[in-house]
């Protein structure tokens, strides 16, 4: 039994890139498809809030060293200035325990790549101005060389599939160049795809037997085969599904 659903390239085992902290995207410095190393810059939060955080915090520790200076010298002459001593080093502690954590989280606006790669986002203007929250995903890092198909199997047309279950893939780009593949993993549960379609996510690896591996975001047609069956059931099993929805047996 084989059935028929849309397929597109993805990257196997991307690295997340998030929001560190909430804020609002102010730019992205690099372009979808663009190739990135370790440490680059992709993204900038507004830092006008922060960077203001951390002048003041910068502040309290010039003063509350400048009232720790104070009360050092008053220790020598009693023991109220000795108390007041104690106070002063404590205020001093915490002010630049403030200033240390402001100073991360400006330097945290800041959002560089982990590792080297090819950058994936769908579109620039849609994230500039957007409000992102902590751990929110913003783009994918992918190894250009390491990918897999994703196969979207709509619920009508999902048949019983088995860790490789052979897969053939007709892209756009090349459709009388099919390529061969394998199952690899599918969702559990059906969920809404393109269109609010449901549809079983199927991961497939893909054989490249030259040695040329599909860019990421391809897609095409996907041709996957289960188990074995009768040509009668395989005419007319959606027939015969919807003929149960409608009896309700």
């Amino acid at each position: 039994m084989t059935a028929l659903a849309p397929v597109e390239i993805v990257a196997r085992e991307p690295a997340v890139v998030a929001a560190p902290i909430d804020g609002v995207i102010e730019t992205v410095e690099r372009e979808p498809g663009s190739t990135v190393a370790a440490g680059d810059v992709l993204v900038r939060l507004s830092d006008t809030a922060l960077r203001n955080r951390y002048q003041v915090a910068q502040q309290d520790v010039i003063v509350a060293d400048a009232k720790l200076k104070q009360a050092t010298m008053l220790a020598f002459a009693d023991a109220k200035g000795r108390h007041e001593l104690g106070i002063a080093q404590a205020d001093l502690s915490l002010k630049r325990a403030e200033a240390a954590f402001a100073a991360d989280l400006l330097e945290r606006s800041v959002i560089r790549a982990q590792r080297g790669g090819l950058v994936v986002y769908a579109d620039r203007k849609s994230l500039i101005g957007k409000p992102v929250a902590t751990g929110e995903r913003i783009m994918e890092i992918a190894d250009p060389g390491h990918v897999e198909a994703r196969i979207d199997l709509a619920l009508p047309d999902a048949i019983a599939l088995k860790p490789d279950s052979a897969v053939k893939l007709f892209l756009d780009v090349a459709p009388l160049q099919p390529l061969s593949g394998h199952v690899v993993r599918s969702s559990y549960r059906a969920q809404a795809g393109e269109g609010d379609v449901l549809s079983f996510q199927t991961y497939a690896r893909i054989e490249t037997g030259d040695g040329q591996t599909p860019r990421i975001g391809l897609r095409g047609t996907a041709q996957v085969t289960g188990d074995w069956t009768i040509l009668g059931m395989l005419l007319f099993r959606r027939p015969i599904s919807s003929l149960r929805q409608w009896l309700g047996f």
